[in-house]
């Protein structure tokens, strides 16, 4: 599929299209809730257990058969979260993810913080409990790493004093997409089998977040398949957590409270903090030099400069890539900075005309992010340096399953009947993402 364009605008849904996933996912709820809200989809049950998603009909329409997957009735099909809520929002509430540089920009870092940064700590403290993986194999070490991660996500999101969501009294995609995760943290038998306790503010913004979501009832009942009910069935598959308990998502002393406005006209002098061998940094950075708006500024990470107080205040996370300003404005997140420049310095390779061109380039980056890179980090980075050799036997394996997520997103995205890029002969965000790897 190419990226032809398309003048249709419409803002009221005519049709209801379907999102294929299950009540009891965290991560198909947040496009769920939005897409029962707005009235452009209803829940289509995928059911994993038995294979749904491995059928040849499924597959046609999502090559990494994984949800959740938006299908419109018209035939588009889109998959990953975060393009979908995106999507959504752009054709049908664009209230929801506002046009302004620097809100959009805050949204996308928390989308994305929240589809890896966080998602990849909060699952080990939780799937156990859903029994979407084993028992928990170290419960303390697993706490412990979540607590880090969601007290950054509160002092960079949540922990201020500009308004009770994550943009200030406006509710954004961002909102639908972090509270199941933390509604999942806050359910009785996961607080007993985890030893883990969401913050007093943490409880605040979920609540206020549930009274905002019009279908928040499909968080508490769904045929015994919603995200309580499914954690509720589990209360005796795990014995309760011993010790001490772990108060997550407690923000620090000086939070970053929500920024408006347009980014710096004529900017020169913005700062891509990162190393250059790191394929993740190496995307803005090449999109920032290509602007013309500015160049990396070396973080030695083999130092522990992304661990400085000064850093911290730009990012919390301590990760790089992170964007800087001349204006003083920062971003985290590869993703999230590749929309705020391209946006802003490049709208060429980023179009906002159409949705369905948008989503594309959405969903190829963000496949590329969830689906490939994790393959691609078993491979790579040892031949760097950066961690050790898998064994003959793993390495094997790990050829296999990277060979196969890069033919799933070729699969889906290349097709040289229609051009050598992402959108046919246009080049975009996609090829920014993709190329470093």
């Amino acid at each position: 599929m190419g990226c032809t364009d398309s003048k249709d605008q419409a803002q009221t849904p005519t049709t209801q299209g379907k999102i294929h996933g299950v009540p009891a996912s965290a991560n198909c709820m947040g496009p769920l809730l939005l897409g029962m809200d707005v009235g452009a989809a209803k829940l289509e049950t995928c059911n994993l257990m038995e294979g749904a998603h491995m059928k040849p009909e499924f597959i046609k329409m999502n090559a990494f058969h994984q949800v959740p997957l938006l299908e419109e009735a018209d035939g588009f099909a889109l998959g990953e979260s975060n393009a979908i809520l995106r999507y959504l929002a752009a054709k049908y509430a664009p209230e929801l993810y506002p046009a302004d540089p620097k809100t959009r920009a805050r949204i996308n870092f928390a989308l994305d913080v929240c589809g890896d940064t966080l998602y990849s700590k909060w699952l080990l403290v939780v799937c156990p409990v859903q029994g979407f993986r084993g028992p928990h194999e170290d419960l303390n070490k697993a706490r412990d790493d979540l607590k880090k991660v969601m007290d950054a996500f509160a002092t960079t999101f949540i922990g201020g004093k500009s308004g009770k969501f994550i943009c200030g009294e406006t509710l954004t995609i961002a909102d639908y997409k972090a509270m199941p995760y933390l509604w999942a943290l806050m359910q009785p038998v996961c607080e007993a089998q985890t030893g883990v306790k969401l913050s007093e503010r943490m409880k605040t913004y979920v609540e206020d977040v549930m009274a905002a979501v019009k279908n928040n009832e499909m968080l508490k009942s769904a045929g015994g398949w919603s995200l309580a009910e499914h954690i509720a069935s589990k209360k005796d598959a795990l014995p309760d957590a011993q010790g001490v308990v772990v108060i997550v998502g407690e923000p620090g002393e000086k939070c970053i409270e929500p920024t408006k406005g347009p980014a710096k006209a004529e900017e020169k002098a913005a700062k891509v903090h990162g190393v250059p061998m790191s394929c993740n940094a190496l995307s803005p950075i090449l999109l920032a030099k290509n602007a013309g708006i500015g160049d990396i500024e070396m973080c030695n990470v083999m130092e522990g400069a992304h661990k400085q107080p000064e850093f911290l205040a730009k990012n919390p996370f301590g990760l790089v890539p992170t964007f800087e300003g001349s204006d003083g404005f920062c971003v985290g997140e590869s993703g999230a900075m590749l929309r705020y420049m391209a946006g802003s310095y490049l709208k060429e390779v980023y179009p906002a005309a159409d949705p369905k061109v948008t989503a594309r380039i959405d969903w190829a980056v963000d496949a590329f992010a969830s689906a490939v890179y994790p393959k691609w980090a078993k491979i790579v980075p040892p031949v760097m340096g950066f961690q050790p050799w898998a064994s003959p036997e793993e390495q094997k394996k790990a050829n296999t399953e990277l060979a196969d997520a890069l033919t799933m997103w070729a699969t889906s995205f290349l097709d040289s009947s229609t051009g050598k890029y992402v959108c046919g002969d246009t080049l975009t965000l996609a090829e920014y993402k993709v190329l470093p790897y």
